[in-house]
């Protein structure tokens, strides 16, 4: 198996790579982010808003996938979620997903999206499941209230009561006041 000597990592796993094809990083040398690491050091944020693009996800010439690729890796996401929504298997985060969810889901990707194979260790469909499962499960679950969940009982947000700040006084001070002086005894 190839390492990485900066990472002392294999490039591929063969029990990760769920079709048995082990990609090797020297093979693609454009690409930016065959490993975790490389990302994380990177001033990039995950998700960038710019053009739609999700810019740890690259094409073989090392370019992030454009927009129309990104509305379908989005929407084949979402589908595979709603699957799991109507056969009742929603969990409440991705991180407590069963490692059979996790695994069809990396399948899926790498299957329908060869730009999921260019990783180490199906880091780049992981990441994109964390970051955009939660608002998927908070909008459709959560807000929705549909069926399916892997928790009976969904935890409602306590809504905030508004202060008005006071005149002259920051809101944080005036919120600290309100809640730190005692109160007027008018007797």
């Amino acid at each position: 198996m190839p390492v990485n000597p900066a990472h002392g990592a294999a490039s591929a796993d063969l029990d990760n790579d769920l079709n048995g094809e082990v990609l090797d990083f020297r093979d693609f040398p454009n690409v930016k982010f065959w490993f975790r690491t490389d990302f994380s050091k990177t001033k990039v944020t995950r998700f960038s808003k710019t053009k739609q693009r999700i810019v740890f996800i690259e094409t073989k010439q090392g370019d992030p996938v454009p927009p129309s690729q990104v509305r379908s890796i989005l929407k084949c996401a979402r589908q595979f979620w709603e699957d799991l929504l109507t056969d009742g298997a929603t969990p409440s985060s991705w991180g407590r997903a069963p490692p059979q969810i996790k695994d069809q889901f990396r399948n899926l990707l790498r299957n329908k999206f060869p730009e999921f194979k260019l990783c180490h260790n199906n880091w780049k469909a992981d990441l994109l499941a964390t970051g955009h499962y939660p608002p998927w499960y908070h909008y459709w679950v959560v807000q929705k209230g549909a069926k399916g969940s892997d928790e009976a009982e969904i935890p409602k947000h306590p809504k905030r009561r508004k202060t008005k700040p006071v005149s002259g006084i920051s809101l944080f001070y005036s919120t600290y006041l309100l809640v730190t002086l005692p109160p007027i005894d008018d007797s």
